[in-house]
This record gives C-alpha cells, sequence and structure tokens, in this order.
C-alpha cells in the first residue's frame, strides 16, 4: 500500500520561492526544431522588442531561426517561477512558447497498451490511403471556430424586455 505524505504550507513559504518577474529571456542554447516533442508545448506568447535597443537584435534572431530551422531554448521568469521555454519564428516575428518540463516517468506512448502493428493487407492499406488522399486540406479550409465561447457571448448580450 501507498502511504501518502502531506506538508502544510503557509503564504510566508510560498512567498519565499517566488522568483522576481522579469522581461529577460536566458538563451540556453538552439536546437532544430524537430528536436522538440510537441507534447512539450504549452502556451503560446507573441515576443517582441522591448523598445527601440532591442529591435535589430529581435529581427536578426527571427530571421536567423526561420533560415536555420532552429529553435531557442531558455529560461524566463513570469508569474514569479521560473518558466523553461522556447522561441521559435512564426510570421515575420518570435513565439515565445512555455514548456512543459519533460517527466522521467508518467505517462508515454510506450506506457499505453496499444496493439502490435497489424499486418495489412495491402489493399487495406491502399484504401487508407486513398482516404486520407482525398480529405487532404488546408488548416485555413477548417473551421475552427470556439462555438462554445460564441455561444457564452450571445447569452451575455443584453436583451429586450419581454412584451406583456
Amino acid at each position: 500500500m501507498r502511504r501518502t505524505k502531506y506538508a502544510i504550507l503557509e503564504p510566508d513559504d510560498i512567498a519565499k520561492v517566488k522568483l522576481k518577474t522579469t522581461k529577460v529571456i536566458d538563451i540556453v542554447g538552439f536546437i532544430d526544431k524537430a528536436e522538440i516533442s510537441p507534447m512539450l508545448y504549452d502556451s503560446p506568447y507573441f515576443a517582441g522588442p522591448d523598445g527601440e535597443v532591442g529591435v535589430k537584435t529581435y529581427a536578426l534572431l527571427s530571421e536567423v531561426l526561420k533560415e536555420s530551422g532552429k529553435i531557442g531554448l531558455g529560461k524566463v521568469v513570469l508569474r514569479d517561477r521560473e518558466d523553461f521555454v522556447a522561441l521559435a519564428p512564426e510570421e515575420g516575428g518570435l513565439v515565445l512558447y512555455k514548456l512543459r518540463f519533460p517527466k522521467s516517468s508518467g505517462t508515454s506512448m510506450k506506457s499505453l497498451r496499444l496493439a502490435s502493428r497489424p499486418n495489412s493487407i495491402p489493399n487495406e492499406l491502399k484504401l487508407a490511403r486513398t482516404l486520407v488522399d482525398q480529405m487532404v486540406t488546408s488548416i485555413s479550409e477548417i473551421d475552427m471556430k470556439d462555438r462554445y465561447n460564441e455561444a457564452l457571448r450571445r447569452s451575455l448580450k443584453p436583451r429586450s424586455p419581454a412584451r406583456k
């Protein structure tokens, strides 16, 4: 039986570990974009230069990352805690992606009990490929509206009083 341990933290304890938010991204290295698993990406943020002093450096970094296919990895303090981030080129600028920390244990595809790869019959594979080929599209063609958010906004609009 696994025993659970608890620790009681007071607000003062939490205040001691808070870090001061900075506007500085400490880049620790550059990697090929394909080297990072999409499972690590969390929240994206638009990143821009901090005033006129950083404009040229920002533009150079954005362009070299685009040309090289690399992304920057670094650390930044957001909301009182240090986060690991990726800095990637996007539409002439840079996007900062907050990253999840990789866990040495936990859920992974290997931990799922997937059936072994079936011995597909060539005709079935050909049919599946045809289906995928016929459904190829672009993301701009796919309806990606947040219908829940839209419905919620409509429900919040003022209504005229009912007539009697």
